[in-house]
């Protein structure tokens, strides 16, 4: 409204008829573009003289006056200044469009020293605002590009900030190689050793590097060295990334005591997210509780987790923890049993996740959907996926124990024998990454399907330490209920009843108290099971009553494929 009266003001009625009896000609038309560019300069002159609570809240207006003024170099800090206000309140989608037109104003400079030194600088705010917005590939993607400006400049400030925004990015997006580590390596021997801020920065990401490739000896020492130098600069920051990198790797089981320990540290990690006061390190210390409770059981604080990610990811347009919410929501939905919504919810978060993380998003969707149909005797329908996801990775054994429960569920014992036994002249060695307990878990169903008493110690004996855990699938991706289950089948094919029925108890408690409906009906069908085989006084009765509550229970959630194995045993 204020540039309107200025308008008025500096322009008459009959400039106006001038110019549209005018317009086709050029010689008029670059007298009009002189004159458009003179009342573009007197509205910003005037908007940042007379209207200064204008200029400062709305940056982008005077800074759009300048660009038509041709004025860039006052367009700039302007546009920049409107990207950061964009980015403070979330408004990401805004933030894109500031930055790049900051982009296209430092590109305009005329002065050929500060020109580089301005693109840098915007090419870093571009990509941390298309980040911010989950466009993490064109994200990282401007930060490398940001890299190389900074490594021309010999700017070892910006150069570690450009190295970091983009190994952050390709965390979000799981991509974990030795790309980001070079980078990384490069710019901590830039870094002067006064600078403790980035040097600790930059040590806490390559121990979270090593961490994801495997490398846990070099993980060890870049992670104490992050430790000792925070603790002496008092850093949030860097001390947020040091305790995040506990959970960024599985735990290979865990005691009672770990538990405690680990339940402190996600209070802490909370804290330090609340001491940051920023969207990403909430938003990263939200999925860690939430994959912590996952784990232990604990349905009030995994509900409140994913309730929490998903209003912090709508509330600031943060499509990537919109996408992590989302699937947690499906995860959540099939732990009551609820396929319908599950399925629903699962396509919803893999629409989003395509947007944010490509590829990446087909391994979480792929999961999920393995696990509804697979409730629902629909696994048919996925075993030409499985097997094309076998067929394209033939050297990576990922998929294969998920392929090797689709041929045993279909009833092609053959196959799904040879595929256990492939697997098991490996050692059943698996990485420790976010599928280790769901891939054994996996492979215990086959051992218990085929009654293969060969393989079932040795898998016992790897499942064991998730016995007071559940088998969750990374950071809200699916939970299987209680490890205890799966223990209790493999103890039933060694004929160990009471080790058995120990780990039986235990399953039903647990998913009966986190409300995990369809993994307690499963563990009440495989103890009734145990109990025939073992024919003890009362346990025929005992597995009557179990199988009861579990029939009643499939029948109310449509849980088609342990129904057809209940069918005829209860008379």
């Amino acid at each position: 409204q204020q540039s309107q009266i200025i308008v008025r003001s500096a322009v008459s009625a009959e400039a106006f008829t001038f110019r549209h009896a005018l317009i086709q000609d050029a010689a008029y038309q670059s007298l009009l573009t002189s004159r458009r560019r003179a009342y573009h300069d007197i509205i910003a002159e005037t908007l940042v003289a007379d209207y200064p609570d204008i200029a400062e809240t709305q940056p982008e207006l005077v800074a759009r006056h300048f660009m038509e003024a041709d004025r860039p170099r006052d367009a700039l800090p302007l546009w920049k200044l409107a990207a950061q206000r964009a980015l403070a309140r979330s408004a990401n989608s805004e933030a894109i469009r500031h930055s790049e037109h900051a982009f296209e104003s430092a590109n305009k400079v005329s002065d050929a020293t500060a020109r580089p030194l301005e693109l840098l600088a915007t090419e870093l705010l571009r990509g941390r605002a298309l980040t911010n917005s989950g466009q993490l590939a064109p994200g990282m993607a401007a930060f490398l590009r940001a890299a190389e400006q900074a490594r021309d400049l010999k700017d070892a400030t910006s150069f570690a900030e450009a190295v970091a925004s983009f190994d952050e990015a390709r965390f979000l997006a799981n991509e974990h190689d030795d790309a980001s580590i070079k980078l990384l390596e490069e710019a901590l021997a830039m870094a002067e050793h006064s600078d403790g801020h980035a040097r600790s920065q930059l040590m806490s990401r390559l121990a979270r590097c090593f961490l994801l490739i495997g490398d846990y000896e070099q993980a060890r020492s870049y992670n104490d060295q992050a430790v000792e130098l925070v603790r002496q600069l008092d850093d949030p920051d860097a001390l947020f990334h040091v305790l995040v990198n506990d959970f960024l790797t599985p735990t290979e089981g865990r005691s009672r005591n770990e538990s405690a320990r680990r339940r402190v540290l996600v209070d802490e990690i909370l804290v330090a997210a609340d001491r940051l006061d920023e969207v990403e390190p909430r938003g990263r210390a939200l999925s860690c509780k939430a994959y912590f409770s996952a784990e232990e059981g604990d349905r009030d604080g995994l509900n409140e987790a994913v309730s929490d990610l998903a209003h912090t990811g709508e509330e600031h347009e943060m499509m990537h923890l919109q996408w992590i919410a989302q699937h947690g929501q499906a995860m959540l939905a099939i732990l009551d049993g609820d396929f319908a919504n599950a399925e629903k919810l699962a396509e919803a978060a893999y629409g989003i996740g395509q947007q944010t993380h490509g590829s990446a998003a087909d391994g979480v969707y792929g999961i999920q959907m393995f696990t509804i149909r697979r409730e629902q005797g629909r696994l048919a329908e996925v075993a030409p996926v499985i097997k094309k996801l076998l067929d394209d990775n033939p050297k990576q054994a990922e998929w294969k124990p998920g392929f090797a429960l689709v041929a045993c569920d279909l009833g092609f014992a053959e196959p799904a024998g040879r595929m256990l036994s492939e697997i098991a002249e490996t050692g059943f060695s698996f990485p420790l990454d976010a599928k280790r307990s769901i891939t054994l878990a996996y492979l215990s169903e086959v051992c218990a399907n085929l009654e293969e008493p060969k393989y079932a110690e040795g898998l016992y004996e790897l499942v064991r330490p998730y016995r007071h855990m559940t088998i969750t699938a990374g950071v809200m991706t699916v939970c299987y209920g209680s490890a205890g289950r799966f223990l209790g089948q493999l103890a039933t094919v060694l004929g160990d009843w009471d080790r058995a029925e120990d780990h039986f108890e235990t399953a039903i408690a647990m998913n009966k108290k986190m409300g995990a409906w369809p993994w307690l009906a499963h563990s009440q069908h495989a103890y009734a099971t145990m109990l025939q085989k073992r024919a003890r006084t009362g346990d025929a009765d005992a597995a009557h009553s179990l199988m009861a509550h579990a029939q009643e229970t499939a029948n109310r959630l449509g849980m088609t494929a342990l129904q057809a194995k209940l069918q005829g045993r209860l008379h």
